[in-house]
């Protein structure tokens, strides 16, 4: 996760909450969102659970 700063990783690592990513124009949300639900998807596989994401 190295090309990520340090708010960009928070948002990724935050577990057990909502979470609102809010930035200008590429400054990579989506790639935010899309990592934060692949590491949720990965950690809680045997889980069952709605994720949403919206972009």
């Amino acid at each position: 996760m190295s090309s990520f700063n340090k708010e960009q990783e928070q948002a990724i690592m935050t577990r057990g909450k909502t979470i609102l990513v809010s930035a200008p124009a590429g400054s990579g949300k989506t790639r935010i969102l899309v990592e934060r639900m692949r590491r949720l998807i990965e950690e809680e596989r045997n889980e069952t659970a709605l994720k949403l994401a919206a972009s």
